[in-house]
């Protein structure tokens, strides 16, 4: 599940795509910085205010996930306290990966799979049945 947490409150997330979210943080200096991912080499989270009036304070920030990139990141959990400024005070950034959540099977593996177990139900079935007659 993704999160974003200010100061130990929550903020509103908004998903783009599995691997692609934003949330609002007005004030937020126009920043980037990567994070390693912690299960695929060369592959990293992407951290970075967004200002789309190019005013210098951001409005939002967006992450992108599982980026296949050529940049080092910090490793996963590790606070960068030097780039990123909320209303011009210093903010400390940290990203956690927490793993890619499982999805659930598509309707097309789920079914012949379904098929095949109750194909060895009967099968089994007709073996009890001609060992107890």
């Amino acid at each position: 599940m993704s999160q974003a947490i200010l100061n130990g409150n929550p903020l509103s997330v908004t998903f783009n795509s599995a691997d692609n979210w934003t949330f609002a943080l007005v004030g937020i200096s126009v920043k980037q910085q990567f994070w390693t991912e912690p299960d695929a080499a060369g592959e990293v989270n992407f951290v970075r205010g967004q200002d789309p009036s190019d005013s210098g304070t951001g409005t939002v920030i967006n992450v992108l996930s599982d980026a296949a990139t050529n940049f080092v990141g910090l490793a996963d959990g590790t606070p960068e306290t030097t780039i990123f400024t909320l209303n011009g005070d210093p903010l400390t950034v940290t990203f956690f990966d927490e793993g890619d959540v499982a999805a659930v099977p598509d309707t097309g593996t789920t079914f012949p799979l379904f098929g095949l177990s109750l194909m060895g139900l009967a099968f089994l079935r007709r073996q009890v049945m001609q060992a107890i007659c």
